[in-house]
């Protein structure tokens, strides 16, 4: 009955390294690294499960050229009010609080009809 120590998070085929500081400051994503090259190298187990964006990333691609989906992202909140920003219809009151949190916590504009689809490529790419 012991608790499991996690890298990577999330659902298959879109996982991404866990965010916990601690992991990271013990070096586990080092090891993991040293692991999936050694794998690699001599033809093992490929990064199967992992995120496109994230294979892409690791393998020397820029932030600017990574496609990310929605997927990728690990908080489901976060793909609610993304959603919210994408879709056709107007946003009502509450709808535009929730989008309006999320935007002056990350340091950008409230949404408004002009800008919605800017603010949607940019909060995604800040996520």
């Amino acid at each position: 009955n012991t608790g499991v120590t996690c890298l990577f998070e999330r659902q298959p085929d879109h996982l991404v390294p866990s965010s916990s500081h601690f992991l990271n400051e013990i070096d586990l994503f080092l090891v993991a690294g040293r692991m999936l090259g050694h794998s690699f190298l001599h033809g093992g187990p490929c990064l199967a499960g992992l995120s496109r964006a994230f294979v892409h990333f690791l393998f020397g691609g820029s932030h600017d050229t990574t496609t990310i989906l929605l997927e990728n992202f690990p908080d489901i909140d976060l793909r609610e009010t993304f959603n919210l920003l994408n879709g056709p219809d107007r946003l009502d009151e509450n709808q535009r609080n929730k989008v309006l949190e999320l935007c002056l916590s990350w340091d950008f504009p409230g949404p408004t009809e002009e800008n919605r689809l800017w603010l949607y490529e940019r909060l995604h790419s800040h996520a």
